[in-house]
């Protein structure tokens, strides 16, 4: 009989010891195979035998014999020794949680992983757990409005069984790897698109000193929350109270309501909270968090074309700009609009427009598309009257 607690005997204080997830368990069964582990780390499937659980006598304690005795369960986090064909035959314990894995239901198992999709059409998807390039399930890509961020999310994996291992003429059986769903953007981890095989650039080590650079912007260092945005179109956010700020939106789902029904998705002029953090790879701020917000849309018309028609009225003091009621300027940048630069303030002139990145002149996101001449405008209401 073996003496000493497995528990505590086995990878005390050692290091680059092996690790993974219990996925399956036949301990209530005469099989010789009593669990399947995924190691996450060489991406292959292990196989710990009964020879690994013997009685033991001389335990010191009796939290140390109810470790030995307690079974392992799904998605008990263990330490192992195994072969070069991965069975354990011995060396197995119990290991701080270090993999989160969860049943997606109907038995599909997805561990939690961090991920960036790119440019391409189709996107590309980067596992940062599996280290290279996976497919995702339908409708992922629909969700992601810009390329480059890390999200956080969960990648399935699927494992051989024990019952399909032959002990006599054993074989490696790697995991595949696919996932399953994005939960939400992850603000601290924009370095990793670096690590993607698109980009695979290597960052400094130490930021470059300027030392005539004194104009540091706090708010790039910072998270910024609760700030009140409304939605446009794709990635666009127009935010009132930031209108010389680059933002885009990432994700199309309000996160507050992920695990109410899925996600409700964003859609046009709807007004939002969102948080904000600076990207300083895509050199603009980015939402990683949104919620609901209380009040009215965006008082604005969706064009067929994806493009926002409101009145708006001219600042004769600041020729080329326009003021959106009370929410915001838009800019007139191109001068579609110079006949009415010195027109009354109160005068409303019937626009398209649509959110440009400010540039260092500019002191709006919104800047005009089109404007309509008068019968455009008095054609357009006819229609309207006649179909209400």
């Amino acid at each position: 009989m073996l003496r000493g607690s497995r528990e505590c005997r086995y990878f005390n204080s050692e290091l680059n010891v092996r690790n993974g997830v219990v996925v399956e368990c036949n301990s209530n069964n005469a099989d010789i195979i009593v669990h399947t582990i995924a190691d996450f780390t060489q991406h292959q499937c292990v196989y710990s035998l009964r020879t690994c659980f013997k009685t033991r006598q001389t335990v010191e304690t009796r939290s140390q014999l109810y470790k030995d005795e307690r079974p392992y369960e799904v998605f008990d986090n263990v330490n192992f020794e195994a072969d070069q064909y991965n069975i354990v035959h011995e060396k197995v314990a119990r290991n701080q949680k270090k993999w989160e894995c969860f049943n997606m239901g109907n038995d599909v198992f997805a561990v939690k992983d961090v991920c960036v999709f790119s440019r391409d059409t189709p996107r590309k998807c980067y596992s940062e757990l599996a280290g290279t390039i996976v497919p995702y399930t339908e409708g992922i890509e629909k969700e992601i409005l810009t390329a480059n961020v890390p999200f956080d999310c969960y990648l399935q994996f699927s494992f051989t069984p024990s019952n399909k291992v032959n002990l006599d003429n054993p074989a490696i059986f790697p995991l595949k790897y696919m996932v399953h769903s994005v939960e939400q953007v992850n603000p601290d981890r924009f370095g990793l698109a670096f690590k993607t095989p698109w980009l695979n650039i290597c960052q400094p080590v130490y930021e470059e000193y300027d030392p005539f650079n004194f104009d540091v912007d706090p708010d790039k260092q910072q998270y910024l929350p609760g700030i009140k945005a409304y939605a446009l179109t794709g990635n666009k956010v127009y935010i009132p109270t930031k209108p010389r700020w680059c933002v885009s939106l990432v994700h199309n789902k309000i996160n507050s309501l992920l695990m109410i029904r899925n996600g409700a998705q964003i859609i046009p002029h709807m007004p939002l909270l969102v948080d904000l953090r600076y990207n300083d790879n895509l050199n603009r701020y980015i939402i990683y968090n949104t919620s609901v917000c209380g009040g009215q849309q965006l008082p604005a018309t969706l064009t067929s074309d994806k493009f926002h028609r409101a009145p708006l009225s001219p600042v004769p003091d600041c020729p080329g700009y326009f003021t959106f009621r009370d929410i915001g300027l838009v800019f007139d940048k191109y001068g579609q609009m110079n006949s009415f630069y010195s027109s009354d303030r109160q005068a409303k002139i019937s626009a398209d427009f649509t959110y440009v990145d400010p540039d260092e002149r500019a002191y709006t996101q919104l800047e005009i598309h089109r404007v309509y001449e008068k019968n455009e405008i008095d054609l357009m209401k006819m229609v309207s009257y006649s179909n209400p």
